[in-house]
């Protein structure tokens, strides 16, 4: 069988036990013989080892992971059998996450295995799976804001990717939406009444420029995104060498403008606008935004927790929403 997790780091919550690849591996070892690649794309070298010291192996994500730089949260993809769904469920995974590039008859049977597995579901929403987050089963929650925002505005008819690449393009197309677009998303996640986790600091920091385009700003990148195989590489002697430009497409990234700054500046304004509409109607659900990026998980929940006070939440209510009461109302393992 093939086991594939995309992108997944150090994670804090909604992991397969643990969350590392660790258990993973040790999982799929005892449900499956034989056990054909266990496949991690883009982050922890210490996993890849590990993975590689247990006989598995490990195809590193080369071409695949300068071209999606964002990431998905331990993403179980479609291709992967009913079986081992129905495997880690018995041995301790307790929530199923599923990416928005993952939709139609394939989510719906995914669905279906979570709901008969007593799994939650964490879920991008994709404009073509919208549909299907009525049926998701109990203790289910939105992935996202960043990805809901998209969706729910592809629906809306504004000119917004189907599916985000990166933080950073997808804050532009946010930008250029019209006056009351962030009231128009806010009402309809509230509709949805599906707990969300924003992880508003996996966009700031991907979408964060200046933090990337300079070496005391590439030095604080390798510390918060220890692991990460392209931040790695421009620390390399020589790799700052190939210039601003390059760097930032090497990071899955393009130059901007002054205009396009102020846009991108507008895009983050209607994420934050959007959290703070919703916060007082929509259970929310403290996430690091590490696991996509390679963020260390401590850096990655204060930087959270620092937004979701920018934005005007009551600290009551942040305290709740990252507590261990909040995890286990939803049947989430948080990591040590």
């Amino acid at each position: 069988m093939l086991c594939d997790f995309h992108a997944t780091g150090a994670g804090y919550v909604a992991s397969p036990v643990d969350g590392s690849l660790c258990d993973i591996v040790s999982i799929a070892t005892m449900m499956a013989d034989p056990v054909l690649p266990l496949r991690r794309l883009g982050v922890s070298v210490e996993y890849a080892a590990w993975a590689k010291a247990q006989g598995c192996q490990h195809l590193w994500g080369g071409a695949w992971i300068d071209e999606k730089p964002s990431g998905l949260r331990n993403t179980i993809p479609a291709e992967v059998s009913e079986a081992v769904i129905s495997g880690m469920a018995r041995l301790g995974m307790r929530i199923m996450c599923v990416g928005s590039t993952c939709g139609g008859e394939d989510l719906r049977r995914l669905l279906a295995v979570a709901r008969d597995t007593g799994l939650s579901v964490a879920i991008e929403p994709h404009p073509s799976t919208l549909d299907t987050l009525p049926s998701l089963p109990s203790g289910s929650t939105i992935e996202s804001l960043r990805v809901a925002a998209v969706a729910i505005g592809a629906r809306h008819g504004y000119r917004v990717g189907s599916a985000p690449a990166n933080a950073q393009r997808t804050l532009l197309e946010l930008g250029e939406l019209p006056c009351g677009a962030d009231e128009v998303i806010a009402r309809e996640l509230i509709a949805w009444g599906i707990p969300l986790t924003p992880l508003m600091a996996s966009t700031r920091v991907q979408a964060d420029l200046a933090a990337l385009t300079s070496a005391p700003g590439l030095d604080e990148m390798s510390r918060i995104m220890p692991h990460h195989a392209r931040i790695l590489r421009l620390r390399a002697p020589g790799g700052m060498a190939m210039g601003q430009r390059e760097a930032m497409k090497h990071l899955g990234m393009v130059p901007l403008s002054k205009c396009d700054r102020e846009v991108l500046a507008k895009g983050w304004a209607l994420l934050r606008s959007v959290l703070g509409l919703v916060a007082s109607s929509t259970w929310l659900v403290g996430g690091s935004g590490a696991p996509g990026l390679g963020m260390h998980p401590r850096y990655a929940l204060d930087e959270e927790q620092r937004i979701w006070r920018d934005c005007g939440i009551p600290e009551n209510h942040i305290r709740r929403s990252f507590g261990d009461e909040t995890a286990s109302l939803l049947g989430i393992r948080r990591n040590a």
